[in-house]
C-alpha cells in the first residue's frame, strides 16, 4: 500500500497535530516513521493506526496504485491471528 503523504501532512497541519504525536499513538519508530514518509510505503495494519491517531479514514491518506502497475500482498504478523490481503489487479480472463 502507499501512503499519501501530501493528503496526511494536510491533515496534520489541519488537526494541529506533529510526527511526533503520531509516533507516540502508533508506537512508530522515528526511523520507521522517516522511512514511510520519505517512501511512501505502508502495511495495511499500520496504515490503519496511522489513520486512527489523526482521527481520519483509511481512504483519506492512502494513495492509488499507478497507473500501468499491479501489486498483490499477503501480509501476517508473526504469532498474529489475521492475514490481510491486498490486490490491485482483477483478473479478467474467463474460466473455461
Amino acid at each position: 500500500m502507499r501512503l499519501n503523504v501530501e493528503s496526511y501532512q494536510r491533515i496534520l497541519a489541519e488537526k494541529r497535530l506533529s510526527d511526533v504525536d503520531v509516533m507516540k499513538s502508533t508506537g512508530l519508530s522515528e526511523k520507521t516513521h522517516k522511512w514511510i514518509l520519505e517512501n511512501g510505503f505502508i502495511e495495511c495494519e499500520t496504515l490503519e493506526r496511522i489513520a486512527d491517531a489523526i482521527g481520519c479514514r483509511v481512504g483519506d491518506i492512502l494513495s492509488p496504485d499507478y497507473e500501468g502497475y499491479t501489486e498483490n500482498v499477503i501480509e501476517w504478523v508473526k504469532d498474529g491471528s489475521k492475514a490481510t490481503l491486498d490486490y490491485s489487479q482483477v483478473s479478467r480472463h474467463k474460466k473455461v
